[in-house]
C-alpha cells in the first residue's frame, strides 16, 4: 500500500477483476461522525489539495494493489491533508539537501525538525518578526495584515487563498486564522501544536475528517465565490497542464516587477528582508512568484499529472452509459453491473452536455505544451480569450472572456451561454469531483516513474509522500525547479537579466510517464498516458467504486454540491451609450 509505482509493477494493466476493491455498504465510518452537511461537504471536496477520500471509505482502509478483494481491517479515519509542509519545504530548502533526505538510511527528521522550529515560533503570536531568529529564510511581510510569512509558507497558502493580490491585501482577521491553521498542520508532522488565532471549526473539531476544511471555509466566508470551498470547485489549476501555465503567468508577472525594480533603483535591498517599507515592485516580485511557485511544485506530484476536468468528463460519460436507476440504493447487481445513480446527481443538462464528446475543448488538451513566454496574469485578465483553467478564467474581467476560458461550446439543444451555466454546475458537483479526487489519490498513493524534456527519468511521489515515495532525483529536481524560479527573480532584481528562463525551468516538469515492464518500458506523453492508461484504470477500477461505494451514496444524499449557493457568473451588462443625441423623454409633456 502506498508503494512507488515502478515500470515493472504494471498496475496500469486492465488485469484487476472488475469487482475488486469493493466496500461493504453497511460498514460504519470509524464511528466518528454521522452523515451531515458539513461532514459530507468536507469529505466530498474537490481534488487537488490531497483530498480526504481515504476517510470516505468504510474504516478508512483500502486493499493493497492487486489484492482483488475486500479489506477486512477497520481502522481509524486516516486523513491526508494538503501537504502544506511539503510546499513549505520546497520553497525553503536547497535542492541537494531535500534530495539527500529521500535516500534510504538518510535522516529525514532533521528537515521536519527545522521546519517545526520555524513554525512553532508563531505559536503564541502570529505577528512576531522572525528575521533575527531564522536569517537564512526569505521572509515577506504582507501589506495589509503586517504578518510575516516565509517564502515556503507563501507557496503553501495558494491552496487556501485566491492569489497573491488577495494574500497581500486581506485584513489580518482573515489571513491570520488561515495561516495559523496551516501552521498547526505543519507542526503536526512532528508534534502538533495549537496556534493562537487559528481558524476553528467549532463542533466539527471533533470530526477529524473535516475539521480543517470546515475551519478554513468559515474563516474565508467573507470572500464570497473566492472562499475556500469556492476555490475547491475551480482547483483544476493545480493539475497539469493547467498548473504549468498558471505558474508561468505569475512568474512572468513577478519578472516584470523585478525588472521594474532593477531599472528604478540604485541601491539593492537585501532580498531576504522584504518588509512593507521596501520598493513595492520588489515586494510584488516575490509575492507573485511565491504564489505562482505553488503550481510549479504541484506539477511534480503524481496525482496532479491527471487532468481533473477530463476525468470528471469521463465520469459523466461512464455514468450515462450505466443501466437502470432503480437499484441505486442497493448498489451493485448480482450479475456484476453498476446501476445508474438517481439522487444527489447533477441536473439532466449537465449530464447531457458536459461529457467528453459533447465538450471536447473543455479540458484544455491544447495546453499540453510547455510554457515559453506566457505573459502575465494582468494581461490574461485584461485580454485573455483562450481556453484556460476554471480559476484563471474566473479572474478575467468580462463574462465573455470567462466563457471563452471554459472552452464550452453550444450543443444541439442548448446555446453556448446555457452550456456555460451548466459548466458552472458541473464544477460544483460533489459526485463528479469525487471521481477526480479518487483518481488523484490513486496515483498519489502509488507514485509514478516520469520523464521530462531535459531527459531525466525519476520517481515522483504525491501529496504527503514527497520524502517517502519520491526518489532522490525526483525530490531534487522538484526542489531544483523551485529554486531556479526563485533564482530567476533574484537575478533580475540584482542584474536585470537571468539565464533561468521559463523554457529552462519548464523543461524539468514531468511531461511523460513510463509504462510497461522493465524490458519493454516506454515513455508516453501525458496526454497519451491519460487516454491509453488512466482512462482504462478509471473505467475498470476507480469509477465503479465511486458509483457503488457506501460513501458515495451518503455523500450524494447529504450534500450534492460543494458551494452551497452555487457558482454564479452573470453576463456582462452592455455599456451605457454616451452619444445618444437629442431625444424626447417619454414622460415629458409635448409642447
Amino acid at each position: 500500500m502506498g508503494r512507488t509505482w515502478k515500470p515493472g509493477d504494471e498496475v496500469h494493466r486492465r488485469s484487476r477483476a472488475t469487482g475488486s476493491a469493493r466496500r461493504d455498504s453497511s460498514a460504519q465510518l470509524g464511528g466518528q461522525a454521522r452523515p451531515g452537511e458539513a461532514w459530507i461537504l468536507g469529505l466530498q471536496r474537490s481534488a487537488g489539495n490531497a483530498a480526504v477520500t481515504r476517510a470516505l471509505r468504510p474504516g478508512g482502509g483500502r486493499p493493497a494493489v492487486g489484492s482483488g478483494g475486500r479489506t477486512g481491517a477497520t481502522r481509524r479515519l486516516s486523513v491526508q491533508r494538503h501537504a502544506s509542509f511539503e510546499h513549505t519545504l520546497l520553497g525553503n530548502t536547497p535542492p541537494k539537501q531535500l534530495g539527500e533526505a529521500t535516500a534510504p538510511g538518510k535522516d529525514k527528521a532533521h528537515l521536519i525538525r527545522e521546519l517545526w522550529r520555524q513554525t512553532a515560533f508563531f505559536v503564541a503570536d502570529a505577528g512576531k518578526d522572525p528575521r533575527p531568529y531564522f536569517p537564512k529564510i526569505r521572509w515577506i511581510q504582507l501589506r495589509e495584515s503586517r504578518l510575516w510569512i516565509s517564502y515556503g509558507e507563501l507557496n503553501a497558502l495558494a491552496d487556501y487563498l485566491p492569489d497573491a493580490e488577495h494574500i497581500d491585501g486581506l485584513a489580518r482577521n482573515i489571513v491570520e486564522p488561515v495561516l495559523q491553521r496551516m501552521r498547526r498542520g505543519t507542526s503536526a508532522q512532528l508534534y502538533p501544536l495549537s496556534f493562537k488565532g487559528q481558524a476553528s471549526a467549532g463542533f466539527w473539531e471533533n470530526v477529524v475528517a473535516v475539521a480543517t476544511e470546515k475551519a478554513l471555509d468559515s474563516a474565508t466566508a467573507g470572500l464570497g465565490p473566492q472562499r475556500y470551498f469556492g476555490l475547491l470547485t475551480r482547483n483544476a489549476c493545480h493539475f497539469a497542464p493547467y498548473s504549468w501555465h498558471r505558474w508561468a503567468h505569475f512568474h512572468e508577472e513577478a519578472s516584470d516587477h523585478a525588472l521594474a525594480y532593477y531599472r528604478g533603483k540604485e541601491e539593492r535591498t537585501p532580498i531576504k528582508n522584504i518588509d512593507t517599507s521596501v520598493d513595492e515592485h520588489l515586494r510584488q516580485a516575490w509575492l507573485s512568484n511565491g504564489y505562482g511557485d505553488h503550481f510549479l511544485q504541484d506539477s511534480f506530484a503524481a496525482g496532479h499529472l491527471v487532468n481533473k476536468t477530463l476525468v470528471m468528463q469521463w465520469f459523466v460519460d461512464y455514468v450515462n452509459a450505466l443501466s437502470s436507476k432503480w437499484w441505486d440504493v442497493l448498489g451493485r447487481m448480482w450479475w456484476g453491473d453498476d446501476t445508474q445513480p438517481w439522487y444527489g446527481m447533477p441536473d439532466d443538462q449537465v449530464m447531457a452536455t458536459m461529457g467528453s464528446r459533447q465538450q471536447p475543448g473543455m479540458a484544455g488538451q491544447n495546453l499540453y505544451k510547455r510554457p515559453t513566454n506566457a505573459g502575465t496574469t494582468s494581461m490574461d485578465r485584461a485580454l485573455g480569450e483562450t481556453v484556460t483553467d476554471p480559476q484563471t478564467a474566473r479572474e478575467r474581467r468580462s463574462h465573455e472572456q470567462r466563457v471563452a476560458g471554459s472552452g464550452v461550446n453550444a450543443t444541439t439543444s442548448f446555446t453556448r451561454e446555457q452550456n456555460y451555466q451548466a459548466y458552472l454546475r458541473f464544477l460544483n458537483s460533489t459526485f463528479l469531483s469525487l471521481a477526480a479526487g479518487m483518481t488523484h489519490d490513486y496515483f498519489n498513493e502509488r507514485g509514478l516513474v516520469v520523464g521530462n524534456d531535459r531527459g531525466d527519468r525519476l520517481h515522483v511521489g504525491g501529496d504527503s509522500t514527497l520524502l517517502s515515495k519520491s526518489g532522490m532525483l525526483g525530490a531534487t529536481i522538484a526542489a531544483e525547479a523551485a529554486q531556479m524560479s526563485q533564482r530567476a527573480i533574484d537575478d533580475l532584481i540584482r542584474t536585470g537579466t537571468t539565464r533561468n528562463t521559463v523554457e529552462q525551468i519548464s523543461a524539468l516538469f514531468p511531461t511523460k510517464v513510463w509504462v510497461g515492464s522493465e524490458s519493454s518500458a516506454r515513455a508516453l506523453p501525458l496526454e497519451e498516458w491519460l487516454d491509453d492508461v488512466v482512462h482504462q484504470i478509471c473505467q475498470k477500477e476507480i469509477f465503479p467504486d465511486v458509483v457503488d461505494s457506501f460513501n458515495s451514496k451518503v455523500g450524494r444524499a447529504g450534500q450534492p454540491i460543494l458551494l452551497e449557493r452555487g457558482i454564479r457568473d452573470m453576463p456582462t451588462p452592455p455599456p451605457i451609450p454616451t452619444d445618444l443625441g437629442d431625444f424626447v423623454l417619454p414622460w415629458r409633456k409635448q409642447g
